[in-house]
C-alpha cells in the first residue's frame, strides 16, 4: 500500500480548527445552528466561510499554529515516510490549514476548500473543489474525499483498492468506503463503523501502525 491518506481535524489534529477561530471570535454557536440545520453539507462550508470575513490571514494562522497535533502524529508521519508510503490530508477544512500541516509533518499533498484572500484579509468566500458530482457521490460534501483518493492514486500510480484511508466522521464516510483500507479512528459516527476495516478507540495516531 503505497498511499495513505488523513483526514484533519479530530484525526492529525486534536481540535476542529473552525471551533477554534469560532470560539476566539465569537461565533461558536452560529457555527453549531449550521452544522446542525438540514441543509446540504457543502452549502454548511459555504455558510461557515462567511463568519470568517474579516479576520486576516495572520490572525486565522495564529489561532491555527496552537492546535496541538494528534499524540504520535509526528512519528507516525516519519515512519510511513521512511517506509516509502506517499502521504496526503483530505479535509473539508481550509488549505490555510492543510498546507500549514502538511509542511509541519513533511507531507505530499493537502486537499481542502480554499478561501478568497484580499489584501491579506479573507473576504467569506470560499472555492469548493466538491468531485461528488463526478463519482456520483452521496456524500454532497465541499471536498468529496473519495473523489480526490481516487484522483490522488491515480497521480502516484496506486490502485485504490491499496490505499488507506483514516478519518473520524461523517465527511470521510466515502473515503473510508473507497480505499482498500479504511480505518476509523475514534469515530465520531457509528455509521463510520459500517465502512471501516478497522477502528481505533485510542487517541494515538501510532496505533495505526501494527495494521500497515
Amino acid at each position: 500500500m503505497g498511499l495513505i491518506v488523513f483526514d484533519l481535524d479530530g484525526t492529525l489534529i486534536k481540535e476542529r480548527t473552525i471551533f477554534a477561530i469560532a470560539k476566539k471570535y465569537g461565533f461558536l454557536e452560529e457555527v453549531v445552528k449550521v452544522i446542525e440545520s438540514p441543509i446540504k453539507n457543502y452549502m454548511k462550508s459555504k455558510i461557515i466561510a462567511g463568519f470568517l470575513k474579516g479576520l486576516t490571514v495572520n490572525e486565522f494562522l495564529d489561532i491555527i499554529k496552537k492546535i496541538p497535533l494528534m499524540d504520535g502524529a509526528e512519528e507516525v508521519s516519519k515512519t510511513l515516510k521512511d517506509k516509502g508510503y506517499k502521504l496526503g490530508i483530505i479535509s473539508d477544512g481550509y488549505t490555510l490549514v492543510t498546507e500549514y500541516f502538511k509542511e509541519k509533518l513533511g507531507f505530499d499533498f493537502s486537499v481542502a476548500n480554499r478561501l478568497e484572500v484580499k489584501n491579506g484579509i479573507l473576504t467569506g468566500k470560499i472555492y469548493m473543489p466538491m468531485g461528488w458530482l463526478e463519482t456520483r457521490c452521496f456524500c454532497k460534501q465541499s471536498v468529496c474525499k473519495r473523489a480526490h483518493l481516487r484522483i490522488y492514486a491515480k497521480k502516484y500510480g496506486v490502485s485504490v483498492k491499496d490505499c488507506v484511508a483514516v478519518g473520524d466522521g461523517p465527511a470521510d464516510l466515502c473515503m473510508l468506503d473507497e480505499a482498500g483500507l479504511g480505518i476509523a479512528f475514534n469515530p465520531k459516527t457509528p455509521e463510520l463503523l459500517k465502512y471501516a476495516k478497522m477502528v481505533i478507540d485510542k487517541e494515538d495516531l501510532r496505533e495505526i501502525l501494527s495494521y500497515l
